[in-house]
């Protein structure tokens, strides 16, 4: 409501410095072979719409996340999505060589329609399953084996753009104070300096 105040910094586990979350994040080019079936042109067109060249790269993006007991990984792949029977050896690759069980982890696609051919239900296309193999499950294992190396203390948590305009909906007046960083260091900030010139509950009917 107006004039109130949110806590990231609570989010984080941060509240009276009882735990301190560690991040990190890698990423690693996963461009496929050339004649490899695109995405975005349905299941029948995918058989024949095939590559023939490489115009941007593709990327496997792992964000790690630790409270330094439990780790919870995000990752992000270039693909339409990523359908169960594929998902499936991922993760199973993850809790194999890491130890991460699968619900702390989180598999998402960029919807990109200039990939691979991910989400057929039943079936796996022409040099996807080599494309997995070869590729993707490598890339998985170097990114992962990255992040978790490299975890570090956050030093500030920040609503993503979406919870802004969430929060600005909900404060009238733009006065909602947000404290983010940690227990030892708290940052405050008005909403409006957060997402300038948004719309809020007033603009909406």
């Amino acid at each position: 409501k107006s004039g109130s105040i949110v806590n990231i910094g609570s989010i984080w586990g941060e509240t009276g410095g009882s735990c301190e979350v560690h991040y990190s994040a890698a990423k690693a080019g996963v461009n496929p072979p050339l004649g490899i079936s695109l995405a975005g042109h349905g299941v029948e067109n995918a058989k024949t719409r095939l590559s023939t060249e490489n115009w941007d790269e593709l990327n496997l993006c792992c964000t790690a996340l630790s409270d330094g007991e439990d780790v919870a990984l995000l990752f992000t792949l270039d693909c339409s999505c990523i359908a169960e029977h594929i998902a499936a050896p991922m993760l199973k690759l993850l809790e194999e060589n890491f130890g991460i069980p699968t619900k702390n982890v989180i598999l998402q696609a960029t919807h990109t329609h200039a990939g691979p051919t991910m989400y057929s239900r039943h079936e796996i296309f022409p040099k996807v399953a080599e494309y997995l193999d070869t590729v993707v499950h490598p890339a998985l294992i170097k990114v992962t084996d990255e992040a978790l190396k490299d975890l570090a203390p956050a030093e500030e948590a920040w609503p993503c753009g979406i919870c802004r305009q969430f929060m600005a909906e909900f404060s009238p007046n733009g006065d909602l104070l947000v404290i983010t960083g940690n227990a030892r260091r708290p940052n405050i900030y008005p909403l409006s300096m957060l997402l300038p010139y948004s719309f809020n509950g007033n603009d909406l009917y």
